[in-house]
């Protein structure tokens, strides 16, 4: 949980924020740090569904920290999910990088 949280605070994660830009009123009603931080956390648990998500922001004390005080709502998580899925496919690869770097994560193929 806490290595979910500090690898997205260091990544770039303007392909995230740029879609909320340009007009001066805020179009995304939660933060995409705090989103990508749960929906990570819950698929690094085989947590898929966006109401299993939802409802884990309300009872699992892991989600609900990375959640911080937020509690997305399950038709939330699902257009953040559509909305980004290109950028979170690319994020989620480079979560496996650092993972396998820190030795939190095995490789799967044969060398």
């Amino acid at each position: 949980m806490y290595f979910i949280a500090d690898a997205i605070d260091e990544l770039d994660l303007s392909a995230f924020y740029g879609r909320y830009d340009g007009d001066g009123r805020r179009a995304q009603p939660y933060d995409p740090r705090m989103l990508l931080r749960v929906l990570v956390y819950s698929y690094a648990r085989g947590v898929f569904s966006s109401r299993k998500i939802a409802r884990a922001v309300e009872e699992d004390v892991p989600t609900r920290y990375l959640a911080g005080t937020n509690f997305p709502s399950h038709r939330t998580i699902c257009r953040f999910r559509q909305q980004h899925l290109d950028d979170f496919e690319n994020l989620f690869v480079q979560l496996l990088l650092i993972a396998r770097e820190a030795g939190l994560a095995v490789s799967t193929h044969a060398s």
